[in-house]
């Protein structure tokens, strides 16, 4: 008995110091500060052979995204016409914890927060707006994401002319740079708020 509560000790201590260490690989800072708006997939790959051990991923690429890895650490890089335009690192901690910045436009320096809606595909056709601005609509996948600036801004997705979702929110540049809305668990009332 005493060694299976020394053994779940242990286990919650090395789970505690995996998700509170800090960053898995520090230099992803210095990988990020180098990337240049307009860049081709050739300089990123010179750039990156600067990193030891950092490896470029192709993922979606009919999107332009590719990661490039490194331990838990991952930098989106998105291209447009073969031009590298944003990125935004990513750090996964120990087990689920993940720890995104925001997305950032190269050639602006604009920074966004990714906003990704998940409903069962109920809510197709619904629209997604930002400010009085439509930005989206959402489909039969089972997500949809939109990019929202640093900043305060209103919410909401209408479907029909009925309202089905609103939030005020404000992102800064400490805030997560990946947000989750799971549209499947609203209320009752389909003009209530919800997270």
């Amino acid at each position: 008995m005493e060694l299976a509560r020394v053994i779940a000790s242990l286990s919650i201590i090395v789970i505690s110091a995996g998700c509170f260490s800090g960053r898995p690989w520090r230099r992803a800072d210095d990988f990020a500060e180098d990337l240049k708006c307009d860049m081709s997939l050739n300089e990123v790959t010179d750039h990156l052979a600067q990193f030891r051990g950092l490896q470029l991923h192709g993922r979606n690429s009919g999107a332009g995204l590719h990661v490039a890895r490194k331990g838990h650490a991952a930098i989106k890089l998105w291209f447009e016409r073969d031009q590298l335009k944003s990125y935004q690192t990513t750090w996964i901690y120990f087990v689920t914890n993940i720890d995104s910045l925001p997305r950032v436009d190269l050639c602006t320096g604009a920074q966004t927060v990714i906003l990704e809606f998940h409903t069962s595909g109920t809510l197709a056709g619904a629209v997604i707006w930002l400010d009085d601005v439509r930005v989206g609509e959402l489909s039969e996948r089972d997500y949809d994401a939109v990019d929202v600036p640093l900043g305060a801004h209103e919410l909401r997705i209408e479907k029909a002319g009925s309202v089905i979702w609103s939030k005020s929110v404000h992102y800064d540049e400490s805030s997560s740079g990946w947000v989750r809305v799971n549209l499947d668990t609203l209320s009752v009332d389909p003009t209530a708020s919800a997270g």
